[in-house]
């Protein structure tokens, strides 16, 4: 209860600083755009073009480190997560700001449900996703596979790129908040799937090697019959209620 307390206030005041930065940010953005329409040398352009970048820089490691600090919702719905990575990986297919070539090879067996959230298993999803498109960027072949399947009593999900792998060295810090390897990484988005995953009574493994890949194994506990049903009832108990007032 108490590191859940410390967590919502950590959320609050980093919402609090969040909108005292953004703000100006906002101002100063305004007052480029008028500027670039009235001073359009090709300098200029550069330039403005430099600020207008890094401002949308600024403003997304604001949106990531409100994802990081705000406070987790408890996992209440049942959810089978293949339905969820389906979406994520044609998303993904699609995305023509991630390096193009790369092929996804599907192997999705479980069909089997767990509590989670949604929009948050996405989120996990399309980080990993991501990450994996990014480190096989310019290489040949390249491949992300993607499985799920079950053993004992767990559902387990993939992800296994050939990509460019990392050092033991960083492997080892992979889920420290600001920890990035990009030039322009904010460092949160793993930090945030682990704290997520977490809620969600999940684990996550790394096995990495230079030059030889990197595959990130999520563990989840799987609902059974029992669990299934209990839900089922508690959300028809749930419909009745309100269809009578």
């Amino acid at each position: 209860m108490r590191r859940n307390e410390k967590m919502a206030a950590i959320g609050q005041l980093a919402a609090g600083i969040a909108h005292e930065i953004r703000n100006p940010l906002a101002s100063i953005s305004g007052s480029i755009q008028l500027l670039k329409a009235d001073n359009s040398t090709p300098e200029n352009e550069k330039l403005f073009s430099i600020v207008l970048k890094e401002i949308d820089r600024l403003n997304l490691l604001i949106t990531e480190f409100l994802d990081f600090a705000r406070p987790e919702g408890m996992p209440s719905d049942p959810i089978n997560p293949n339905t969820v990575l389906s979406e994520v990986m044609d998303m993904v297919a699609v995305n023509k700001q991630l390096p193009e070539g790369i092929r996804q090879e599907r192997q999705l067996q479980s069909k089997s449900y767990i509590l989670g959230q949604a929009d948050k298993l996405k989120q996990v999803f399309l980080n990993l996703a991501i990450n994996a498109y990014q480190a096989m960027e310019g290489r040949e072949s390249s491949q992300l596979t993607v499985r799920s399947y079950e053993k004992d009593g767990h559902l387990l999900i993939e992800f296994e790129d050939n990509g460019a792998g990392m050092k033991p060295e960083i492997a080892n810090r992979i889920f420290e908040p600001f920890l990035t390897t990009k030039a322009k990484g904010t460092g949160l988005g793993l930090a945030t799937v682990h704290k997520i995953l977490e809620n969600h009574g999940a684990k996550i493994h790394l096995q990495t090697a230079p030059n030889e890949g990197t595959k990130f194994t999520l563990e989840f506990v799987l609902l059974n019959k029992d669990e299934m049903e209990d839900l089922k009832n508690n959300v028809i108990d749930m419909q009745r209620r309100r269809s009578q007032g």
